[in-house]
């Protein structure tokens, strides 16, 4: 192309560029561990609301009220963690769509 020449720097390894994820500091928690307890914490919710329910169909010592705010506690909770889990979807979804 007329005489001009485009010298290009050789590519690197993709992760050249990226830092790797650090250790969380003593005594703080990473964002993985918090969501990995969130999740442990709606699973034992949605255990426990079973299980009272179940109790209740038995004809056990289960009281309806507290049948009720047991299922009421994992239902909310569940939904929480589907809006975190949309909006993580979300937020990676708007950094692949980043043009770098």
């Amino acid at each position: 192309m007329n005489g001009i020449s485009i010298i290009r720097p050789p590519l690197g390894p993709v992760t050249a560029g990226i830092s790797q994820p650090k250790a969380a500091p003593e005594g703080k928690e990473s964002f993985g561990d918090l969501l990995s307890k969130a999740i442990t914490d709606v699973n034992d919710l949605q255990s426990t609301a079973a299980t009272a329910q179940d109790k209740l169909v038995r004809g056990d010592a289960a009281e309806l009220h507290q049948v009720m705010i047991a299922a009421e506690k994992a239902g909310i909770s569940f939904d929480l963690l589907l809006e975190v889990r949309k909006r993580l979807v979300e937020a990676y979804q708007e950094l692949s769509r980043m043009q770098v």
